[in-house]
């Protein structure tokens, strides 16, 4: 075994602890659904009150850069859960939006077939919660009908008139140009982020029950179709060991500059 500088060749002795091999397993590495494969989490929900009790799922979309996602779920009025009080809102679907979590270690999706483990790796983790988009969008509405009534004249009585104001002497201010430092904070502001956020395009995605025909197509995609290619072992034992024990540090992890 080819040694690094300063580390030491470890020799294991093995331990007989009682707990014998029942079953040994190849494992593969599917990269046929690389960066396509997400997590989906709602924290709102138990397991067994999934969505789309309210209605069915009717739309799907993403923005793959962002890797925000939204689902839009039909209201069924007739359930006898659902609240007459919303009708004054005119909307008929349900959004569930997603924030992303960020990620503390790598996820992968896993799948037994025979004697061999097949795994995919997870290229994001969202959790979706409902959106009340629709009742900023009514208020907003309301604010702007007030403000129209009140400069008619409609919605108050006439203001008394207000003394005539004295000119006032103009303040002249000159802008430096913006620094470097500035930039990137302007860059970082949320209007700014929300900006590049609405710039970025929906891709609308298709909806398809798990027992469909293209729902199993890409679920076979899943599986390691050239289980003959070898994985590449480059890195010495003891320091493999280290990275499959979080609780030992890896000294190699962050080498010094």
């Amino acid at each position: 075994m080819a040694e690094l500088p300063g580390s030491r060749e470890v020799t294991m002795t093995p331990v007989d602890d009682g707990d014998e091999i029942v079953r040994e397993l190849d494992v593969y590495v599917s990269s046929n659904l690389i960066e396509q494969l997400y997590l989906l989490q709602f924290p709102l929900r138990p397991l067994y009150r999934p969505y789309g009790d309210q209605g069915a799922l009717s739309d799907v979309r993403l923005r793959p850069v962002q890797q925000r996602l939204e689902m839009d779920y039909q209201i069924n009025a007739m359930k006898a859960t659902h609240d007459e009080d919303t009708a004054e809102y005119k909307t008929s679907k349900q959004t569930l939006k997603s924030t992303l979590v960020p990620p503390r270690t790598n996820y992968a999706v896993a799948v037994l077939r025979g004697d061999s483990l097949h795994l995919s790796a997870i290229d994001a983790t969202v959790q979706l919660k409902p959106s009340f988009g629709y009742i900023d969008s009514e208020v907003e509405k309301l604010k702007l009908m007030e403000q129209k009534l009140e400069e008619h004249g409609i919605a108050e009585e006439e203001k008394p008139e207000e003394p005539e104001e004295l000119p006032q002497p103009l303040q002249v201010q000159y802008k430096k140009k913006e620094t470097e430092r500035q930039a990137a904070a302007r860059n970082r502001s949320h209007a700014y982020l929300k900006k590049k956020e609405d710039e970025e395009p929906w891709v609308k995605m298709k909806c398809l029950s798990a027992e469909s025909a293209e729902s199993q197509e890409m679920f076979e995609k899943l599986f390691c179709l050239s289980s003959n290619i070898p994985i590449p072992f480059d890195i010495p034992s003891h320091r493999y060991l280290n990275l499959m024990n979080p609780s030992v540090k890896d000294p190699y992890a962050n080498p010094p500059i």
